[in-house]
């Protein structure tokens, strides 16, 4: 997988996630912003959400995503 692919599935992976615990998704027009999505909480209040891919796990099970 290209870099733009492995993005496009993260990004497809954290909106199937927001949906299913019942928040609503917002998705921006072009790829100017910051952030890759906005989600819309249970209580009303929004949150940009920028979605990271890793294919790197720990000896724990556990995914790690490096942040600079």
């Amino acid at each position: 997988m290209n870099s733009k692919e492995k993005g496009d599935l993260a990004l497809a992976k954290a909106i199937s996630y927001f949906i299913e615990s019942g928040r609503e998704v917002l998705l921006p027009i072009g790829d100017k912003r910051p952030y890759d999505l906005v989600i819309e909480n249970k209580d009303g209040t929004l949150e940009k959400v920028q979605s990271k891919y890793t294919s790197h796990k720990t000896k724990y099970g556990k995914y790690v995503v490096p942040l600079r």
